[in-house]
């Protein structure tokens, strides 16, 4: 990652009581809600801004861009914090930071698609939980940054990840209820 290519944006005035933290890369995230890839030939400029500052080897947005969205907010929220290896990769997010034992506001979470055997699946931001679902925040869900319910029982063992370079989490995870589908499919 070259930090030419990211354009850092300062993060939010600190908290007001019972409050979620201000994470860096949470607010970096939470600026990009609603981005929605393109269908067709064109992309979404953002999305391949991100590809490439992440040195991804596609340059489209109709490939899984999850990671690479993770990698983004990561990257510019912590600049010196050390991405995973081919961060545009969900399964290689099991390798970032260091492991939490339990969730907290702002973790990396990394899912299983399909079986939890499976190369294949999904990497985003926990924000929020309810009794069957965590509340992700990430990209490529819908084919669009959004806040998705996702089942508890599809994360990865592992899967709740901290930057090393950041300090501890400072509480646990807002639990509300839950509204909405969960996602089966996070294209």
């Amino acid at each position: 990652m070259t930090p030419s290519k990211l354009q850092k944006q300062p993060s939010a005035p600190g908290n007001s009581p019972g409050a979620a933290p201000t994470l860096p890369w949470i607010e970096e995230a939470r600026r990009h809600l609603g981005l929605r890839e393109i269908k067709g030939p064109t992309h979404a400029p953002a999305i391949l801004r991100m590809l490439e500052a992440l040195d991804a080897p596609f340059r489209d947005d109709e490939a899984a861009w999850c990671g690479t969205f993770a990698g983004w907010c990561i990257a510019a929220g912590l600049p010196h914090e050390t991405l995973p290896p081919a961060p545009w990769g969900s399964i290689n997010w099991l390798k970032f930071g260091i492991e939490l034992k339990t969730p907290a506001y702002g973790c990396v979470a990394v899912f299983w698609h399909g079986a939890p055997s499976s190369w294949q699946g999904h990497v985003g931001f926990l924000v929020g939980q309810d009794r069957s679902a965590w509340h992700v925040l990430g990209g490529n869900q819908s084919d669009a940054v959004t806040v998705t319910r996702l089942a508890r029982s599809r994360l990865r063992p592992g899967g709740l990840r901290w930057p090393a370079a950041f300090a501890a989490p400072a509480g646990p995870l807002p639990r509300g209820a839950g509204t909405g589908a969960l996602s089966v499919n996070e294209a």
